[in-house]
């Protein structure tokens, strides 16, 4: 939690442009993986190319795109609160901070030797980036590059083989969990 002492002598501006855009992520179709601390400039982010040198890449620069999701949820998560009732002043709890964010989505009838690959990252330091329905990348921005959401260490998972019988799809989920503040410095691309 951002502890303020002593507070600035004005509140800063909120709104920084006299029409702002509206900002919506849509639906998530994909999610890209890359080893934490990869990142490439917002400009090339926006090239296809860039992003086929990256997939094909045999070294730590590579991304790695997961299939199709469906049924992508993340839910905004509770805050991080103490007290209420007699142990705070007048029965208001104390806020400290969020929780994470958890990330879950359904990958429908995948190879499993996909799903296999998939596993492996589970051992790694992943940032992510998500793919929308408007072929648009979301990352998270520092200076001029473009970066991705830091999955918080040992979250990613990988279910095995839901099978979904007559009448559904077979399908493993797919999630993780990202940081506090997780959207704090997100931008769209497309």
């Amino acid at each position: 939690m951002t502890v303020c002492c002593p507070p600035p002598t004005a509140i800063a501006s909120v709104v920084t442009t006299l029409n702002p855009c509206p900002q919506t992520l849509g639906q998530i179709d994909k999610v890209i993986f890359w080893r934490r601390g990869n990142y490439m400039s917002v400009a090339s982010a926006s090239v296809s190319t860039a992003w086929t040198t990256r997939f094909e890449s045999t070294g730590t620069d590579k991304a790695v795109a997961s299939p199709f999701l469906g049924n992508v949820e993340m839910p905004v998560p509770d805050p991080r609160e103490f007290g209420g009732g007699n142990e705070t002043v007048r029965g208001a709890s104390i806020r400290r901070g969020n929780l994470s964010t958890k990330f879950s989505g359904r990958i429908y009838q995948a190879d499993q030797d996909t799903i296999a690959y998939l596993k492996d990252l589970m051992c790694e330091t992943l940032d992510v980036l998500f793919f929308n329905e408007a072929n648009e990348i979301i990352y998270r921005e520092v200076g001029t590059d473009c970066y991705g959401f830091p999955v918080t260490k040992g979250s990613l998972f990988l279910s095995d083989k839901h099978i979904g019988g007559l009448e559904e799809a077979d399908y493993n989920i797919l999630s993780f969990n990202l940081r506090p503040n997780w959207s704090n410095s997100l931008k769209i691309v497309s």
